[in-house]
């Protein structure tokens, strides 16, 4: 379970070209075959950037490039985290958009030749064919033209800031500092900085008094490191100090550091190019968190509001957000799931089993959803002993067979239940499961033998 969560947990910053347009056309065929999952709470909208209500339709594009990408069935939890990540690419494009139009715009002949150029990438032979594939999308050439803009003047941002930038001396040499980490300012930050400074042991202060665990043991040794790969504040102090010299106290997010240079050398094979590259991502990327620090940003979503909380270690914020969800949506199963497996995940089995069991009872026919019910279940039935975890395993038991009941004729569902009881070691309902398969492929066997006679 959550294997996309594992795969996908990341950082991701959205670089966008006017080519982004043509997910379009991918659609969201993929999530309807793996669960039935959608969007919930739709009334509620999804997110406001600077009190501006984000593009519901490019957060349709971004799901629908991210589906493409799936090659297996996903989890409820894992789709959530994909609309959450989603998200999350929209609302940093949103940023990006909205910064870049104080400065930059799209005149009408860039964007008649970004249609130009999706029409041809599409084969579309004409407008009005163009006009009517974008119709039956619930889509309209002016809401195109207008995200095509958007894209442009993001295009354009990108640009701007990756102009000013070139390599210098430094770009080519990498240093090696120890340094001392003391979390706020003070005496004892001045104390330690003045021994530093009349020539105590560095590595023994570092051992004594830094509070950076990854290098304190060490004696504040960092190793060797590039321009970009430390916090500006950090990195701009270092590079300037000769070898052997000692800083003052460098403030940074982390704290007060007190940082010792002891070598500096030229980067051995360095790839110009690449160095190039590297130092364009690292200066947008400082760009980007700057503007982004200044945003405005609300998840108007209960669902994927809560989802957020969660994944920031939010706990009570995730729960009421659930519970709301819960309101907003009262005939889907998947709130109370979530909700579910948060209890559970906070150590309140009963209630959490209260909550698997609604789920249960709005699932209706849906197999995957079944699967994944169960599953919570086996979960919770490992957490417990005796009579209770009986009574867990009984509930996934009586899940999974549901599930296997909805197949029906399904080679495929078959192909994907067996596959999941094999993943989770149910052997005597694998068994089951591929006499069924057997018995499908025997029949499918017969019927085009028929065919052909």
């Amino acid at each position: 379970m959550l294997k996309f969560l594992r795969d996908k947990m990341k950082i991701v910053l959205i670089m966008v070209s006017v080519v982004f347009i043509l997910t379009m056309f991918y659609g969201l065929g993929q999530l309807g075959m793996q669960g039935g999952f959608s969007m919930p709470g739709k009334g509620e909208g999804l997110a406001r950037v600077n009190g501006k209500d984000v593009d519901v339709f490019r957060f349709n594009q971004i799901m629908g490039r991210l589906a493409a990408e799936q090659k297996g069935a996903l989890d409820p939890m894992s789709l959530l985290y994909m609309q959450s990540m989603a998200l999350s690419q929209l609302i940093d494009f949103t940023i990006i958009a909205q910064e870049g139009g104080k400065k930059f715009g799209a005149n009408a002949p860039e964007v008649d030749r970004a249609v130009e150029d999706i029409m041809k990438a599409n084969n579309v032979p004409d407008r009005r064919t163009f006009e009517q594939l974008l119709k039956k999308q619930g889509f309209s050439l002016e809401n195109l033209k207008r995200m095509i803009r958007e894209e442009i003047v993001v295009q354009k941002t990108t640009q701007n800031i990756n102009s000013g930038v070139v390599l210098t001396p430094d770009d080519m040499r990498e240093i090696r500092v120890q340094h001392i980490l003391i979390k706020t300012a003070g005496e004892p930050a001045q104390k330690v900085l003045e021994e530093a400074k009349k020539g105590a042991d560095f590595s023994g202060l570092a051992e004594k008094y830094s509070q950076d665990p990854g290098s304190a043991s060490k004696g504040g040794d960092l190793g060797f490191f590039g321009k970009g790969a430390m916090v500006k504040e950090f990195e701009d102090t270092a590079y300037a100090l000769k070898p052997g010299e000692i800083s003052g106290l460098v403030k940074t997010d982390f704290g007060y550091h007190i940082i010792k240079m002891n070598e500096s050398r030229l980067k051995e094979n360095a790839d110009k190019d690449k160095l190039l590259e590297e130092k364009k991502k690292n200066v947008f990327e400082r760009w980007f968190s700057q503007v982004r620090a200044k945003s405005k940003v609300e998840i108007k979503n209960p669902m994927l509001s809560a989802f957020d909380l969660m994944l920031k270690g939010d706990l009570q914020g995730a729960a009421e957000g659930y519970k709301k969800a819960i309101k907003v949506q009262p005939e889907s199963p998947y709130p109370h799931l979530f909700y579910g497996q948060l209890l559970a995940r906070k150590g309140d089995l009963p209630l959490a089993s209260q909550e698997y069991a609604k789920a249960s009872s709005l699932a209706s026919a849906d197999p995957y959803l079944r699967l994944y019910i169960g599953q919570a279940y086996i979960s919770a039935s490992a957490a417990v002993s005796g009579e209770a975890a009986q009574a867990y395993k009984s509930s996934a038991q009586s899940e999974f067979e549901r599930a296997s009941a909805l197949a029906g004729d399904s080679l495929e569902m078959r192909q994907s239940l067996a596959e999941f009881f094999k993943s989770n070691k149910l052997s005597s309902l694998l068994s089951e499961e591929n006499d069924k398969i057997k018995v499908l492929k025997q029949r499918k066997k017969l019927e085009e033998e028929l065919k052909t006679e």
